[in-house]
């Protein structure tokens, strides 16, 4: 088949390697895929895409994501069934296009279902299918953990207080502490940075691909320092239901995470727990799993 995609930009961020995650799993199934992305980006060399809709190429799936991509693709395929797939609640660029009409949507978690639902989509044409993990790329290389961790802090976003604040607990408990991504430097192997580590600080899909590394995670998102704090399965299970992350007031597990209280968190760290968050991992985000899933939905 022909499958769309779309991103509004191909950066190192959330919706740019879940969309890059989706596309080589379907080219492995022999698809052809094209990505629709207006602005481009550092990533877009991975990609077949292009900066306007490809009109004289007649998709026969289009799975959009970025409110602003849908609007021009369903103008471009006025007839064409879309896929919106949903990533988050806060953002303009992830509003629902309620007026695109969409055939059928996608949400990665149960806040961006509920966010949905309060903008008028029919809870019936909403299908959850969580964020997507490429398992045979981001797997564990070094196991067990070390009994005292190296910790590894990944973020795209500038030095914020939550930096500050774990290079103070780390520095308190004598653990070395690693930071990799735009403000600090760019991995270039991120899954051979994960597997030096043993705890990644992270959320959204940093804390998926630390897990399917089979490393320990915690939580903590940018400004203000909030999160869901160190994870165990019980923790997975609540943090999974807005992304490991701290989009709306209330719905993470502590509100401002100062020193203190980070040092209490990271304490809780356990090295078996690298083999239950692949395991988690593998249960519930496995890419190939959940591609059947998208294409089931799509066809509806």
């Amino acid at each position: 088949m022909r499958i769309l995609m779309s991103s509004y930009r191909l950066d190192y961020s959330g919706v740019p390697t879940y969309t890059w995650t989706v596309m080589r799993e379907l080219q492995r199934r022999g698809h052809e895929v094209r990505v629709y992305a207006p602005e481009g980006g550092r990533f877009a060399h991975a990609f077949p895409w292009s900066t306007e809709p490809p009109r004289n190429w007649r998709p026969d799936r289009i799975l959009a994501q970025h409110t602003p991509c849908a609007y021009a693709l369903r103008e471009a395929f006025p007839t064409q069934p879309i896929t919106y797939i949903c990533h988050g609640v806060l953002p303009d660029i992830d509003q629902p296009p309620i007026d695109a009409s969409i055939t059928q949507w996608v949400s990665i978690n149960e806040q961006v279902t509920a966010h949905l639902v309060s903008c008028g989509v029919p809870a019936e044409r909403i299908v959850l299918i969580r964020n997507l993990i490429d398992t045979d790329h981001y797997y564990p290389l070094r196991v067990p953990l070390r009994e005292t961790p190296q910790v590894l802090f990944v973020s795209n976003y500038k030095k914020w207080l939550n930096y500050g604040r774990l290079s103070k607990a780390c520095a308190a408990l004598g653990w070395s502490l690693h930071a990799v991504g735009s403000p600090y430097h760019q991995s270039r192997d991120m899954v051979r940075d994960m597997n030096n580590a043993d705890l990644i600080v992270s959320w959204g899909r940093g804390i998926l691909e630390a897990m399917s590394c089979g490393r320990a995670v915690c939580s903590l998102d940018k400004s203000p320092p909030a999160g869901d704090g160190y994870l165990d399965e019980v923790g997975y299970y609540h943090s999974r239901t807005h992304n490991f992350s701290h989009f709306v007031s209330g719905d993470c597990r502590y509100e401002n995470m100062h020193v203190e209280l980070i040092i209490e968190e990271l304490r809780r760290y356990a090295p078996m727990d690298g083999v239950r968050n692949r395991h988690l991992i593998e249960t519930y985000h496995d890419v190939r799993d959940g591609v059947d899933a998208l294409l089931h939905a799509s066809s509806q």
